[in-house]
């Protein structure tokens, strides 16, 4: 298969639009046959068909038109092939960014105002989306969410990181997770095409 990359695909491409962190990823990347790209997820530079495994890690919320990367991420991806797709929740409490609580709950307006009354920045220009609105950005996908099934058991998924499974508080949120997911501060989705 020809690609802009030659006559083979490595057997792995970083992409980003910012051109300061591809060279930050290449200069941290220990795999030889890792290529990075300076790219805009919004116009994927891969043919159609070409693509068995993509990575969109908390993307979605900081591209100006999350609807057409997921346009391309449809067209390029193969018919057997599926996206890691994590995505964080517009109703959490703390929001991730900035650290400042219920921040991407407001209009843009009065976000931008936040952030400048309390010093952490002039825009807010992330656009999170609640569930609901999630399931509307992948509705040309198959969703196998694995949300609950790490929550339940993260050894089997290494996510230790995100809970103790001694602690107290884990007991309280695997119990309660269910009941509150349309509020879980981030969803682990697996898409594949219909």
């Amino acid at each position: 298969m020809t690609s802009l990359l030659g006559e083979h695909f490595p057997l792995a491409i970083g992409m980003d639009i910012d051109q300061e962190a591809v060279p930050r990823g290449k200069g941290s990347s220990p795999a030889s046959r890792v290529h990075f790209l300076i790219a805009d997820s919004m116009i994927l530079p891969f043919q159609n068909d070409s693509v068995d495994v993509i990575v969109c890690n908390h993307v979605y919320e900081h591209v100006p038109d999350a609807n057409l990367m997921m346009e391309e991420i449809c067209r390029v991806l193969k018919k057997e092939g599926c996206c890691y797709f994590s995505a964080g929740n517009k109703y959490v409490i703390m929001e991730g960014h900035y650290r400042l609580p219920f921040l991407s709950w407001l209009p843009d307006p009065l976000g931008s105002l936040y952030l400048k009354i309390t010093g952490k920045g002039n825009s807010y220009y992330e656009r999170h989306l609640s569930l609901r609105g999630l399931k509307r950005l992948v509705n040309k996908f198959q969703i196998h969410d694995y949300t609950l099934s790490i929550i339940r058991d993260p050894e089997k998924f290494c996510a230790t990181d995100l809970f103790n499974r001694k602690s107290f508080s884990y007991r309280w949120i695997r119990r309660i997770a269910p009941y509150f997911y349309p509020w879980i501060p981030t969803y682990i989705w697996v898409l594949t095409k219909k």
